[in-house]
């Protein structure tokens, strides 16, 4: 059984004031510092084979603090974790209309955002992404280091579409703290 230990990056000044980040390239402000650490800390127990981090800096960041615990881990930047390219709605307010959080429901059927990707999208290279770890890294323990967005793409990977449509209904995972998949 392969287990996937996936953490979201530690907060960011758009986290902390409901900003839409997607792609934009915004590094941790000291609470995500201190986040990073401590789900580090948290992760040393441990032993991973693998810890992939989406190339944008706050993962990058977070990826660093969880890699110095693991130094015999392979430590690999997966661009096929970035969090979800939100388009014209990077570096808006969360409360931006049409509503930003309407983008997570299935049956609103809002699949495009200008200049951005649709959920159709973000899965076309995250699921292959995890169906290539399933073969190439079976039976190990393995750190995917990303986002909220991505956080929730992937919980649909291992769970399912929610019977409501819309993927928030799992709950975003929290800056700087992980959630555990088995398959």
């Amino acid at each position: 059984m392969t287990k996937f230990y996936i953490v979201r990056h530690g907060q960011t000044d758009f986290n902390k004031n409901h900003k839409i980040q997607g792609r934009l390239d915004v590094p941790l402000n000291e609470s995500g510092m201190e986040q990073a650490k401590k789900i580090a800390t948290d992760l040393t127990k441990v032993k991973f084979d693998a810890i992939y981090y989406s190339p944008v800096i706050r993962a990058k960041q977070t990826a660093d603090e969880v890699a110095r615990g693991h130094s015999s881990a392979e430590y690999i930047e997966a661009p096929e974790i970035m969090e979800r390219d939100f388009g014209d709605y990077e570096g808006k307010p969360s409360n931006v209309e049409p509503p930003y959080y309407g983008l997570w429901d299935y049956s609103l059927e809002l699949e495009s955002i200008k200049g951005g990707e649709s959920m159709q999208d973000i899965k076309a290279r995250v699921f292959p992404f995890l169906d290539k770890l399933l073969v190439e890294r079976k039976n190990q323990n393995i750190c995917l280091v990303c986002h909220g967005g991505v956080g929730l793409i992937i919980r649909e990977y291992f769970e399912g579409i929610p019977e409501s449509g819309n993927l928030l209904d799992f709950s975003p995972i929290p800056n700087g703290e992980a959630v555990i998949f088995e398959k």
